[in-house]
């Protein structure tokens, strides 16, 4: 005998008293229940069982449990079944939101729904369509409001499958056996299972907040009730934030950061510039400071205000022997560059003679190698470049 579903004669009941059928670990059935399953994009319902919380609701074929973990129930308790209504509630909008919009994209526009997410933040429907214009998912918006606005009323009819295949409904029937259809007047005829609000007006407001593509399909995105509210609430602080920064009106501000977008794009071209003509300057002193003996440069770089790639392409015009490294913190960045003269010294030689002074990570292709170390014993790691160039030359 299946598990009776209250959930259906009484959506919005939020306790009842049930009796305990079945235990399977964490799982507990019972034999009436209002709590919702998960199925059709809405998810299974939480609550408690006598204080002790579950923290979902599946179906098991005609049973429905409850996964209350570490519960201590046993079979023939009478269990108090009380719902996390903010909860269960917040999903009922959500679903109900979720048909207005689905009817309106296949009345409006031919357009059909392939697959939902309803989450308690976002509210997704992935359509039967490579593109969908962005001022249609205002009208979509505007039109799914008004039916808010009308506060429709949503009934149910059940019949036998045979009949509910001669219905014209948005999307063809997938269940068997005894079929539920969901009315929204004006709106949305359709199959479901879920659970929804009494009137669309519950739903309170819909939001359009944009779109991707996903399995090549357009994926539109909505808040929904509260959500959308504090969305807009959030939106309209920004904005109001942002006209007082800049002393502007709201339609100035994208201007206003075109403007400045462009300021930082050249002044990250300057900052790159600069960057070389003081890096090129560095290494042109270094070479020269060593320039009357085989040219192997092994320096502590920390005191330049920029990363060790800034030497990356200055580097490969000369033909030496570099090793910088640049303390950040308790560890070290480590560049090192073997010029033409030098590629007799692998990564392999490196890495068995070198890199255990300092534990020394990371990798690169002739002529560069780059990585990350401890900062411990820099000094000899440095001096130790310079024994390990000049030996592997005298062999």
């Amino acid at each position: 005998m299946g598990t009776e579903k209250r959930y259906y004669e009484n959506p919005y009941a939020r306790s009842i008293m049930a009796l305990v059928t079945k235990i399977d670990g964490d799982k507990v059935y019972l034999n009436k229940t209002i709590a919702y399953p998960e199925g059709g994009g809405q998810p299974g319902d939480k609550g408690t069982l006598n204080n002790k919380e579950f923290i979902d609701t599946q179906k098991d074929g005609d049973l429905v449990y409850h996964l209350c973990p570490n519960n201590n129930f046993s079979v023939g308790d009478k269990l108090l079944l009380n719902l996390d209504w903010d909860y269960r509630y917040t999903y009922m909008k959500v679903h109900t939101a979720q048909h207005i919009l689905s009817g309106i994209l296949y009345n409006k526009f031919f357009v059909g729904t392939l697959s939902v997410h309803q989450g308690a933040n976002i509210l997704t429907i992935e359509t039967d369509k490579e593109n969908f214009d962005e001022q249609h998912c205002y009208f979509l918006e505007n039109e799914a409001n008004k039916s808010i606005n009308r506060c429709e009323k949503i009934s149910y009819r059940e019949m036998d499958e045979d009949k509910a295949q001669k219905l014209t409904l948005r999307r063809s029937i997938k269940a068997h056996g005894l079929i539920r259809v969901v009315d929204i007047a004006n709106v949305d005829s359709i199959a479901c299972g879920g659970l929804h609000v009494e009137n669309t007006g519950e739903v309170n407001y819909v939001l359009y907040v944009g779109q991707e593509i996903v399995r090549s399909h357009v994926r539109l995105l909505f808040k929904v009730g509260d959500e959308a509210k504090r969305t807009l609430r959030l939106m309209q602080t920004i904005v109001d934030e942002l006209n007082v920064r800049h002393s502007a009106q709201a339609f100035e501000l994208l201007d206003i950061d075109e403007k400045n977008t462009t300021k930082i794009i050249e002044f990250e071209k300057e900052n790159r510039e600069l960057t070389q003509l003081v890096a090129n300057t560095v290494l042109t002193t270094f070479i020269n400071k060593y320039k009357d003996v085989d040219v192997i440069i092994s320096e502590d770089v920390s005191e330049y205000p920029f990363e060790l790639s800034a030497f990356n392409d200055l580097v490969k015009s000369h033909d030496m022997a570099l090793l910088f490294i640049k303390k950040i913190e308790d560890e070290i960045r480590w560049l090192i560059y073997l010029g033409p003269s030098y590629d007799y010294i692998s990564l392999k030689n490196l890495k068995s003679e070198l890199f255990s002074i300092v534990n020394a990570k990371g990798g690169g292709r002739p002529p560069l190698f780059q990585g990350k170390a401890d900062n411990t014993e820099t000094d000899k790691f440095l001096s130790s470049f310079r024994k390990l160039i000049n030996e592997q030359k005298k062999e």
